[in-house]
């Protein structure tokens, strides 16, 4: 199924909002988008911003039952959606709630900047070890919190 989109340009980023999306909906989720891609322009360095502004689109999709994801970065590699970031429009709001103001963006953005600016990309040495290590940190702290 072929989806389609309109585009928005919000604080340099563009916004590409599904057709058909709830139209009561649309409000808050703007303002909230409005809101964390403001948090995200005030976070990154200025050559980075601009880089991620030129070729990082934001799509807004209808949610649908079967939807697990909040939001997704997809590597340049992908078929759909290549190097772009995907949002369930409703569970984005509901996510929203739980991390704060640009959190959810502030998390995919990273993964763009890994894929885009990283020498590598995801396959770079230093980041997987970096992963690993905090993978290891994680399963550490979960462990010693659960045997007190």
């Amino acid at each position: 199924m072929h989806k389609k989109f309109r585009g928005k340009s919000v604080h340099g980023f563009r916004l590409m909002f599904e057709v058909g999306l709830q139209e009561d909906a649309l409000p808050s989720l703007k303002s909230s988008l409005n809101t964390d891609l403001s948090v995200l322009d005030s976070l990154l360095p200025i050559h980075i911003k601009h880089k991620l502004q030129s070729d990082t689109s934001i799509y807004v999709c209808a949610s649908t039952k079967e939807e697990v994801t909040v939001s997704r970065y997809h590597p340049k590699v992908c078929k759909t959606f290549p190097g772009s970031i995907t949002i369930s429009a409703a569970r984005y709001l509901q996510f929203r709630l739980c991390w704060g103001d640009g959190a959810v963006l502030v998390h995919e953005f990273a993964h763009a900047v890994h894929d885009k600016l990283i020498p590598s990309g995801f396959a770079c040495e230093i980041i997987e070890k970096v992963g690993e290590n905090v993978n290891v940190a994680r399963v550490t702290s979960f462990t010693c919190s659960v045997s007190r």
